[in-house]
């Protein structure tokens, strides 16, 4: 999500925007990328990344203009994880939402974090290949 405030009090969120956005990946030139986009209101936008933004490791910039807004910049990092990392990560997000006491396993053969009706495919090479299922 991002924040787009008035050009002319640099305060107010700006609403009804086109943004243009533009992607450096670990620390290359800036290229002008068409992205999904989602205006969620009081200024914030949503911006959808593909896999192919997501694609090369290390610093990821977006760069987003508007007319009658600030210009603003994101930085990301794009990182290799573990299986353990991964199901760490998920195991919180499993927390957040109230389903701590079910039981989680990770399956190093068939590369899947099963936690009760929740199965995550972590096979393949990178987050295209990253499959949340429910009723499994």
């Amino acid at each position: 999500m991002v924040l787009m405030t008035s050009s002319v009090n640099h305060i107010v969120g700006e609403t009804e925007l086109t943004l243009i956005t533009y992607i450096s990946k670990n620390g290359g030139f800036f290229e002008l990328k068409n992205m999904t986009v989602s205006e969620k209101g009081f200024g914030w936008y949503l911006i959808s990344l593909s896999i192919e933004d997501t694609n090369t490791l290390g610093e990821l910039v977006l760069h987003i203009e508007a007319e009658n807004a600030d210009p603003t910049d994101v930085l990301l990092e794009v990182k290799e994880v573990s299986i353990e990392e991964f199901s760490l990560f998920v195991d919180e997000i499993h927390t957040l939402q109230g389903l701590k006491n079910i039981a989680s396993t990770t399956n190093k053969l068939t590369n899947k974090w099963i936690a009760g009706d929740i199965v995550i495919n972590m096979s393949g090479d990178g987050v295209e290949e990253f499959t949340m299922q429910r009723g499994v």
